[in-house]
Order: C-alpha cells, then sequence, then structure tokens
C-alpha cells in the first residue's frame, strides 16, 4: 500500500504519456506500451517480478 501511495501517481502519468504517444494503427507500439504500463504497475504491486522475460 505505501508503495502505491508513494508511486501511483507517476505511474498514472507515466501510462497516459505511454497510451497518448502511441499512434493510430501501431500495434507494436500499442504492444509495447501496454508492457511497460504493467511492468510499472507490477513494479509498485511486487516488486521483483517486474523484470520477468516470461515465455
Amino acid at each position: 500500500m505505501q508503495r502505491e501511495i508513494e508511486l501511483g501517481a507517476e505511474a498514472a502519468q507515466q501510462e497516459q504519456d505511454l497510451l497518448a504517444a502511441v499512434p493510430d494503427g501501431d500495434d507494436d507500439t500499442l504492444w509495447q506500451a501496454l508492457v511497460d504500463v504493467v511492468r510499472a504497475d507490477l513494479r509498485i504491486a511486487e516488486p521483483g517480478y517486474d523484470t520477468w522475460e516470461g515465455v
């Protein structure tokens, strides 16, 4: 909860900026922006999970 209080506003602004910068129809850029948004959320909720590369 403390991390969310401290980092939540910055993460929300970063999310808005990332998604606003995606050109219409650019699926690759949209995908990367969504990955970055989820990683930022994970950095707050479960630090360490944001670096997982998975399959």
